[in-house]
């Protein structure tokens, strides 16, 4: 098997988000998967530009170009707020604090 990047595109953009919901791109996140008011895969479903949450979030990735973790740990140094916002929509609003007081989870 040959290793390569996907192909650069908004579908891109939908996996990272999948694969950063699901725990997998800042383990720290792995702790609130259960949680999630949406499953991670709703990213790459059809109909997710209906969810807000799902458009919220592919939205801040693409405006920061953030499609792999060292573009995402690059964009928290400019902005150590950087997807808290986008994030926190996935989240119910009772986890929110800890998820800010944890920010960014690197």
């Amino acid at each position: 098997a040959v290793d390569m990047d996907y192909p650069e595109g908004l579908e891109r953009y939908k996996l990272f988000a999948k694969f950063l919901l699901e725990g997998q791109v800042c383990p720290k996140l792995k702790a609130h998967a259960t949680c999630l008011l949406s499953s991670p895969s709703t990213m790459l479903k059809t109909w997710a530009k209906l969810q807000p949450r799902t458009e919220a979030l592919l939205g801040a990735l693409v405006r920061e170009s953030a499609d792999c973790r060292a573009t995402l740990l690059s964009a928290w140094k400019n902005d150590d707020k950087y997807l808290l916002s986008a994030y926190c929509q996935w989240l119910p609003e009772a986890k929110h604090q800890e998820v800010a007081e944890n920010w960014p989870p690197v």
